[in-house]
C-alpha cells in the first residue's frame, strides 16, 4: 500500500467534527495531494451540519513553531465556502504546539494536524487561558461585516475608539484576542468569509508604525478613510495603544496597502456574533491579553 500523506476523519453522529492529519501543513495554492487534500476537507466540512447556532471551534496542532498565522491555516487557505453554515454564530480559533496525538491503526507519522467542531459560544478556548489584560474595550463603533471588508477600516476602529490599555511595559511571547460583535438584529454572516480582514486591522492597532513609505501609505489610506492624512500619520505613529510593539506595520501594495501586524503570535482568537442590537448599527468589544497553557 503506498504512503499516505494525510488523513482524515469525521464523526458518525450527524457530522460533528472532522479531524485533518497531514505531512504537510496546508499552503495558500495547494498543488498535488495537498490540492486534493483540501478539497476533501473542504467536502467534509460542507457536509457539517450547525442547526443549533453552535459556534465553530478550530485548532491547529505541531511542534513547528515557525512563522504560521492560525486564520490561514485553519480557515484562509481551505477557504471560507466550507464554512457559510458553521461559524454564523461563533468562530474560535487557536493554535497548539507540540506533536498531534496520531490516528488510530495508521502507520504513518503526521506531523500536522487540525480539528473542526461545533460547540456553544459561551464555551472558552480548549488550549489557551488569559494570563493578563493587555487593552480592552467596550461598543466602540465599527464597520459593517458585510460586503467587501478591509483590515484599515478596523484598524481605524481600533485606533480612534476608547480604548484602555492595561500593560505595555513588556512585549507578549504570544497573546489571544476576545471579540463580541454587536450586529443589527436578524444578522446572519459567514465569519470566516471575514476572519483574516478583521484579526488584521484589529491587530494592526495595536502596534505603532516604524515610519517606513509614510507618504504613500498616508496619501492611499487618506483615500480609503477620508481623514486628514495628518490625523492618519498621528494615528500610524502613535504609542499609546502599542501593546505590541513597533514594526513596519504597512507598505504600498498594487494601488493600496498591505498590512503587516505580528498576528503569528496570535495563538487563540474567540469572535462571538450578538445580533440583538437595535437598528443598523455595529459595534465590537473585546480584550487582548497575553496567555498560558490550560491544565491538563
Amino acid at each position: 500500500m503506498p504512503e499516505r500523506n494525510y488523513f482524515i476523519n469525521e464523526s458518525e453522529d450527524d457530522n460533528k467534527f472532522v479531524e485533518l492529519w497531514s505531512k504537510t501543513r496546508l499552503p495558500f495554492e495547494p498543488k498535488g495531494w495537498l490540492l486534493e487534500m483540501r478539497n476533501s476537507l473542504r467536502s467534509r466540512l460542507r457536509a457539517m451540519h450547525n442547526p443549533e447556532n453552535m459556534m465553530l471551534q478550530a485548532h491547529y496542532v505541531s511542534d513547528e513553531e515557525g512563522f504560521c498565522d492560525v486564520e490561514n491555516v485553519l480557515v484562509y487557505n481551505v477557504g471560507s465556502g466550507s464554512f457559510t453554515d458553521l461559524c454564523y454564530r461563533g468562530l474560535c480559533l487557536e493554535r497548539v504546539f507540540s506533536l498531534p496525538i496520531q490516528p488510530k491503526n495508521i502507520e504513518e507519522f503526521f506531523p500536522h494536524y487540525q480539528r473542526y467542531s461545533l460547540t456553544d459560544p459561551s464555551k472558552g478556548p480548549l488550549y489557551w487561558a488569559k494570563e493578563q489584560s493587555l487593552a480592552y474595550w467596550t461598543k466602540i463603533s465599527c464597520p459593517s461585516l458585510k460586503g467587501a471588508i478591509k483590515p484599515h477600516s478596523f484598524w481605524y476602529a481600533i485606533k480612534s475608539g476608547s480604548i484602555k490599555v492595561v500593560d505595555k511595559l513588556k512585549l507578549p511571547s504570544y497573546f489571544g484576542l476576545k471579540l463580541k460583535i454587536n450586529a443589527p438584529s436578524g444578522t446572519r454572516i459567514n465569519l470566516a468569509s471575514v476572519i483574516k480582514p478583521l484579526l488584521d486591522g484589529i491587530i494592526s492597532g495595536f502596534h505603532s508604525h516604524d515610519g517606513s513609505y509614510n507618504p504613500i501609505v498616508v496619501e492611499r489610506l487618506n483615500r480609503s478613510l477620508g481623514e486628514e492624512e495628518s490625523h492618519i500619520e498621528h494615528m500610524l505613529m502613535e504609542r499609546s495603544k502599542a501593546v505590541l510593539g513597533t514594526r513596519n506595520l504597512v507598505h504600498p501594495f498594487r494601488t493600496g496597502v498591505q498590512w503587516n501586524p505580528g498576528d503569528d503570535l496570535c495563538v487563540v482568537a474567540k469572535v462571538v456574533i450578538d445580533d440583538c442590537s437595535v437598528g443598523t448599527s455595529w459595534s465590537l468589544e473585546g480584550e487582548l491579553f497575553t496567555v498560558v497553557p490550560c491544565d491538563d
